[in-house]
């Protein structure tokens, strides 16, 4: 496929996430550099969030995509900014810093202004923010600018046999203190469940030089935190 110029945004939801999907539309609507297009799959059959995610992937025909979660947003610079570092630093992967937002109580969480904001990296570890360091590999969150080309040719998140240790990325002989694997067999990063996101973020690094990685310290995006999260898993909703 002969991709074409421009960004495409990449959204995976739920059939209960109407709403919240309305709002994450509209901030991508609202950019101030345009998306050349929109990508929308909803799981409609329980599939999960990474086949969701990689269904939304294989109808991209655009040189650059941005995933977003059907429950965040993105403030107007987002695409403009991430686009901005990687072409002034040549990068394939670009994150930028977020704002957790909470709801304020008894009000729904999709609600303005119904939550209050603060500021990340937490839930995260400190590494999030900062450029990436092979010796401490960081959850960046799915809230990305990646080449297209790079995405499909490590894998998307498709399932893969054997999930790529932050070892086989820095070298190491151990994984770093702040990667282990939790009593359910995944690996936790920083205390948090690292899902398909993760194992995509390291095997795009594995993928490119470490230049190519590159972390924008600007808050762009809003990571939205309510009891309706479900960490992608089909078996939460």
């Amino acid at each position: 496929m002969t991709l074409r110029p421009g960004i495409t945004v990449v959204i995976p939801s739920i059939p209960p996430r109407r709403e919240l999907l309305r709002r994450a539309v509209a901030s991508v609507l609202g950019q101030t550099m345009p998306a050349a297009a929109l990508s929308v799959v909803v799981d409609s059959d329980r599939a999960g969030a990474a086949v969701t995610r990689q269904r939304a992937l294989d109808a991209v025909n655009t040189r650059w995509v941005a995933f977003l979660d059907d429950d965040d947003e993105l403030k107007p610079n987002h695409l403009e900014a991430l686009f901005s570092a990687a072409v002034d630093h040549d990068a394939l992967y670009v994150w930028s810093r977020f704002q957790v937002a909470l709801p304020r109580r008894g009000i729904k969480p999709w609600g303005e202004p119904g939550f209050e904001l603060r500021d990340g990296p937490e839930p995260l570890g400190a590494g999030t923010f900062e450029q990436w360091n092979d010796e401490q590999p960081a959850q960046t969150t799915i809230t990305t600018l990646v080449s297209t080309e790079l995405a499909r040719a490590v894998g998307g998140f498709a399932p893969h046999n054997r999930p790529l240790v932050p070892c086989e990325v820095g070298g190491c002989d151990d994984a770093p203190d702040h990667v282990h694997v939790g009593d359910d067999g995944n690996y936790e990063i920083d205390g948090q469940r690292a899902g398909e996101d993760w194992d995509f973020t390291l095997r795009c690094r594995a993928a490119v030089p470490l230049d190519a990685m590159r972390h924008v310290p600007e808050v762009t995006w809003l990571w939205h935190h309510h009891s309706n999260n479900t960490s992608g898993l089909p078996d939460r909703w």
